[in-house]
């Protein structure tokens, strides 16, 4: 598979499992297998295209470090 086909595919993983989880990257990435890195590289480019969106901060259940929670729900942007 070649790089642009695995961030096609993997982006569009992330963006699908945020439509209906509330997550930091690490959760996300933990929850889909995708490399954190790779999970924080893609939340840019959904923000970029305003179509994600940090809806609070709080520790992630992970790390426990303070974070961004993310979603890709419509209902939940902020206004």
């Amino acid at each position: 598979m070649n790089k642009d086909k695995l961030f096609d595919s993997q982006a569009k993983i992330f963006f699908e499992y945020l439509k209906t989880n509330e997550a930091t990257c690490t959760m996300a990435a933990v929850a889909t297998g995708i490399p954190q890195k790779n999970c924080t590289r893609y939340k840019r480019y959904y923000e970029d295209l305003n179509l994600l969106w940090e809806i609070k901060r709080r520790p992630c259940k992970h790390t426990g470090f303070l974070a961004s929670y993310l979603s890709a729900n419509p209902e939940k942007q902020p206004k």
